[in-house]
């Protein structure tokens, strides 16, 4: 089986880790640092070649975190692709990652990929029940599944499914068919019909399920909602930052996702005046909005410096909260000739 990433979609990240090894002070001392699993480690060498080994190490997490970028392209690649032709299953996940992953990697993240795989597995079977439901019994009995007040026989329009790895979107022609699959009670029915929502995205019985409006701006919000499922699905929270923040960070990605151009000044005001992302305490207030801003300018930076295209920046930064996306920057500016 092939396991070679898309040239055109890892060229950049293949560019920056040749320029990292190929570093004069890897070339010369990257030896003497094999032994350095984190920073503490460095004051067992004398003071003198402190900064030095310092600097190298920095350079080594550097080269670690954009091959693991481009593992994450690849991986998901393979997960797309084997998904949609005969399926998926952990076993395949787990021989990729052995093959594809360093050993000293894998036992140092052991925890962590154990807890993603047992989190992606447990729904991808759902996502596989109601896929072998609509392959053998037909959509409206996939929509039956997952309907508590409505039956597909009593709908207005037609609707269809599309199944990823990460979820499972129902795509509606009517406005109210949509609100009869979303909606738990006559209540929950009657106040969708009042606020007139274009789309809902929620888990039903650990079903990842997207539900939406078909218009022309359909393409891009498969794009957008699959996002935040894979983010759901394959992101541990850091507990370092705030929930508050992994909402917001989740959001951003989103819009990432959707592979169109966006306006940082408009995604601000958006993510910083929506009731559904501002969610943090008043008196906290100018702490997020700079955070976020100093956010959104790294990303800009590094798209317009060094050219990251919309998913390499999801796969470099989706495990590292805002607050630490501009300490990516600054190692990148600094080991970096462009």
């Amino acid at each position: 089986m092939n396991f070679e990433s898309n040239p055109k979609e890892s060229s950049k990240l293949k560019t920056y880790e040749e320029s990292v090894a190929d570093n004069d002070l890897n070339k010369d001392h990257f030896d003497l640092i094999n032994d350095i699993e984190s920073p503490k480690d460095i004051l067992k060498y004398p003071k003198k070649e402190r900064g030095m080994v310092l600097e190298i190490y920095k350079e080594k997490l550097l080269k670690e975190k954009l091959e693991v970028s481009e593992f994450k392209a690849r991986l998901d690649e393979y997960i797309q692709k084997k998904f949609n032709e005969d399926g998926i299953s952990l076993k395949d996940i787990v021989g990729f990652i052995k093959n594809n992953l360093k050993p000293d990697f894998i036992k140092k993240n052991l925890q962590e990929l154990k807890f993603i795989l047992k989190t992606f597995d447990e729904k991808l079977e759902k996502i596989n029940f109601l896929r072998d439901v609509s392959k053998e019994k037909g959509n409206k009995a996939a929509f039956n599944a997952c309907s508590m007040i409505s039956i597909a026989e009593n709908l207005n329009d037609d609707f269809e499914i599309v199944f990823s790895p990460y979820s499972v979107s129902f795509i509606f022609e009517d406005r109210d068919d949509m609100y009869k699959f979303v909606s738990k009670n006559q209540e929950e029915l009657e106040n969708l019909r009042k606020r007139d929502v274009t789309g809902n995205s929620y888990y039903r019985d650990g079903i990842p399920i997207n539900a939406i409006l078909k218009d022309e701006e359909t393409d891009v919000v498969l794009k957008h909602e699959d996002q935040h499922k894979k983010f759901n699905t394959i992101n541990v929270r850091n507990f370092n930052e705030r929930i508050e923040l992994i909402r917001i960070r989740n959001e951003i990605f989103a819009r990432l996702a959707e592979d169109r151009g966006y306006d940082p000044e408009v995604l601000y005001s958006v993510l910083i005046n929506g009731t559904n992302y501002n969610t943090w305490d008043k008196e906290e207030d100018e702490y997020y909005k700079n955070t976020i801003k100093e956010g959104l300018e790294t990303l800009n930076h590094l798209k317009r410096n060094y050219d990251f295209s919309n998913d390499d920046l999801i796969n470099l930064l989706s495990d590292e909260p805002i607050k630490n996306w501009n300490r990516f920057l600054n190692q990148m500016d600094d080991s970096m000739v462009v």
